[in-house]
């Protein structure tokens, strides 16, 4: 296994990187890129994570779940973490939406806990309050621009939370 960033470069320790694993038996015969199967059998897990110094590796996201903001990219659990401790917030959740000048900027959106009506205001003065303008744990501003507030969070047969269906709907939400 190893972590590499987007052209492909082996990433530092404590660095995180996409998790590519090889396996001479496992990959025989799956040579295409439609199975995340590179021409040197690496599979692209499409999962961002970091090894510690203890050797640990550590799973912190999904590649496609990252937010980019300019040149700089970083997870939406870092934002969604600061938000999931605003009063009154059940759950949240933060993504990236197109932006013409950044490529993208961040919505989030969140449900509230039951009987609390929760207004838009309220997370945005409650971002203002707690996320820094440039924080340097989000490396670039993670400020959310936009806000929705949600009935309830969209599962997936599974009983998994569908983020998709969470982005469409914030999308729907904020309009053209």
């Amino acid at each position: 296994m190893k972590l590499v960033d987007d052209n492909w470069c082996v990433v530092p320790k404590g660095e995180s990187g996409e998790l590519l694993v090889r396996c001479a038996w496992r990959f025989r015969g799956y040579k295409t890129k439609e199975f995340g199967v590179d021409d040197l059998n690496w599979f692209h897990t499409g999962d961002v994570a970091f090894l510690r110094d203890n050797h640990q590796l550590v799973i912190n996201g999904r590649k496609k779940e990252l937010i980019s903001i300019g040149t700089s990219k970083f997870l939406p659990w870092q934002i969604e973490e600061v938000l999931r401790k605003c009063p009154g917030v059940a759950n949240a959740f933060a993504f990236g939406v197109p932006d013409p000048r950044l490529k993208q900027i961040v919505c989030a959106c969140v449900v509230p806990k039951s009987g609390v009506q929760l207004m838009t205001d309220d997370l945005v003065k409650y971002c203002d309050d707690t996320i820094l303008d440039e924080d340097p744990a989000l490396v670039v501003c993670g400020k959310p621009t936009y806000h929705v507030i949600l009935e309830k969070v969209p599962l997936l047969a599974s009983g998994r939370i569908n983020r998709l269906e969470i982005c469409r709907t914030a999308i729907d939400k904020l309009g053209p």
